[in-house]
């Protein structure tokens, strides 16, 4: 792997262009290693990013998909690139700033494949961050997109005809100019937050409603094209989960969901896998879930994650993802509080207690930050206002008038059934999840159906 020579005439390059006075510019490092069998035997790739310019080499498998089992031995290609445009530069040098918010946390999927490990150094001197990757799930978005940048430059560039200068209107650069404009959008947020915070200001709204808004299809493919593979599927579907979730929120279904006496006016909604009946999997995305004098804010795993950081005081936590360990519920009093994920199992991490952590959450309970998002601002979480924690949404596909909804209700695990008749849904028997995939003594995974009449 030549990352370091490269990178260290790149640098002399650039010091041989300054005037004497000028300060040497910082240069950071992003590497990418992809591995089924041992370190790098997919591909290594170094983006090296300058004060004007970003050297980027690509070195591994030469076929378009890498198949771990047979194709240790088949040729590979080295290419190396130039960005030379200031918006993609600034675009690498955000990414490598930012890295922090794209952390899976320790990997806990077990599987064959091929596993991602990025160093970033941004800038020199700076303790390393090492990000391990394998198994992504769709809901981390930006997780995904790091991952994935190796897999997008080799479709982009190693089998097109793109010259060694990069042109600003390749499909790549553009996709990592909007992901960069995406960080630098939490930054944005994450530092308005914590300011108001310190000075007991008002909510950020502005910050927080450009970050905290639910992508579209459109957008989400423009950004992670990687996350929506077939979207005339989930064009087709959006429809489908949107009545099957009105119907689980009109006033006489509304506590299957919510809880009894909770969320009379309206509820956060968190999902964080949607099922298609054609069997793809993608994120949330913006659904208008209507319900008649009721107000539905769809509110994601990112959205969810950004205000857990807050509060935590940190884009990360320790090697270990926020959301699968901790989720924000209301506490029977109406406050904003931390839970511990039932699915984090038995390990000895407790919920964090600290003067700051309690100051942000009190902070965000005395602005009724769920109240500022629904557009509710003197109504009571807990009792007006409902967090409706959904793990997975999904539609049957053998049967297209079952669907299911894998969800949190006061902290254990939950199965509802939903089904259709004569064009309608209607939500039907509410399971315990153990009971619901423990099925003649045999436990089925989350995307599994139990048959009818079982």
């Amino acid at each position: 792997m030549m990352a370091k020579p490269l990178a260290t005439i790149f640098v002399l390059t650039l010091l041989g262009n300054l005037r004497a006075e000028d300060p040497a510019p910082a240069t950071s490092i992003i590497t990418w290693q992809g591995s089924a069998f041992k370190d790098g035997d997919a591909f290594n790739v170094t983006a090296t990013i300058g004060a004007k310019e970003v050297q980027l080499i690509w070195d591994g498998f030469a076929a378009p998909e890498f198949d771990f089992m047979d194709d240790r031995e088949n040729p590979k290609v080295r290419r190396g690139y130039i960005f030379k445009d200031e918006p993609t530069v600034k675009a690498f040098r955000m990414i490598a700033d930012q890295a922090e918010q794209c952390d899976a946390g320790y990997p806990m999927v077990i599987g064959q494949g091929v596993s991602t490990e990025v160093e970033v150094e941004s800038p020199p001197g700076r303790t390393r961050r090492h990000l391990r990757y394998f198994g992504t799930t769709v809901e981390k978005l930006k997780v995904g997109k790091l991952e994935e940048i190796p897999w997008d430059l080799k479709k982009a560039l190693v089998d097109s005809k793109v010259e060694e200068e990069v042109p600003p209107d390749s499909k790549f650069s553009q996709g990592l100019r909007i992901f960069a404009d995406q960080l630098d959008a939490y930054r944005i947020a994450f530092d308005a937050l914590s300011k108001a915070c310190e000075n007991a200001d008002e909510l950020p709204m502005t910050e927080l409603e450009k970050l905290l808004s639910p992508l579209s299809l459109e957008n989400c493919r423009r950004i992670y094209g990687s996350a929506v593979r077939e979207p005339e599927a989930i064009r087709k579907s959006l429809p489908l989960f949107q009545s099957i979730l009105a119907a689980c929120f009109t006033p006489s279904n509304r506590a299957l969901l919510c809880g009894e006496g909770k969320g009379s006016a309206g509820s956060l909604l968190n999902i964080g896998v949607c099922r298609s009946e054609q069997g793809v999997s993608f994120p949330m995305l913006k659904m208008d879930v209507e319900v008649p004098d009721y107000r539905v804010r769809m509110f994601s795993y990112e959205e969810e994650a950004f205000l857990l950081h807050f509060i935590l005081g940190r884009r990360s936590w320790e090697s270990w993802d926020a959301c699968e360990a901790f989720h924000l519920v209301p506490s029977r009093e109406g406050k904003l509080q931390i839970q511990k994920s039932e699915r984090y199992g038995e390990r000895e991490d407790s919920i964090p207690d600290s003067p700051e952590i309690n100051r942000r959450l009190d902070y965000l309970n005395e602005r009724n930050i769920c109240g500022a998002l629904l557009g509710l601002p003197d109504a009571q979480p807990g009792k007006d206002i409902a967090m409706v924690q959904i793990f997975a949404i999904g539609i049957n596909g053998k049967n297209p008038d079952q669907a299911k909804v894998d969800f949190l209700l006061d902290g254990k695990e939950k199965v509802l059934e939903v089904s259709r008749a004569h064009g309608e849904w209607k939500p039907g028997k509410l399971w315990n999840k153990r009971d619901y995939y423990l099925i003649d003594g045999v436990f089925h995974n989350d995307a599994d159906f139990r048959p009818k009449g079982r």
